[in-house]
């Protein structure tokens, strides 16, 4: 069973640009839902075994425990790879460990 560890909430300007250089985020500072107090957006490390995974599945798994809880807290919770409402595998950012909540 995985673990599952919020890993970052809010970014700095210089966190936030620095990721984006390393093209791990779409957006210089501050145009990340990251960017904003309190931060709309938060990334997740999935830990089997006590090492961080990359396994597509096992963020899927947690996606769907994630939304479950949200509902059931009146909150509006998108994940990274399903950002752009497509097929998931056909999106070329594949951001598995993060989530939006989506203010209304």
């Amino acid at each position: 069973m995985p673990i599952f560890k919020i890993t970052c909430g809010h970014r700095d300007e210089d966190t936030q640009n620095r990721l984006f250089e390393k093209g791990k985020s779409k957006f210089r500072y501050p145009k990340s839902k990251h960017n904003k107090l309190p931060s709309e957006a938060f990334d997740v490390a999935c830990i089997v075994n006590g090492v961080i995974t990359w396994n597509r599945n096992q963020y899927i798994y947690l996606t769907g425990k994630a939304k479950v809880l949200a509902i059931q807290f009146g909150i509006n919770l998108r994940w990274g790879s399903e950002q752009d409402e497509q097929i998931l595998s056909d999106q070329e950012f594949q951001n598995l460990i993060h989530f939006e909540i989506i203010l209304k």
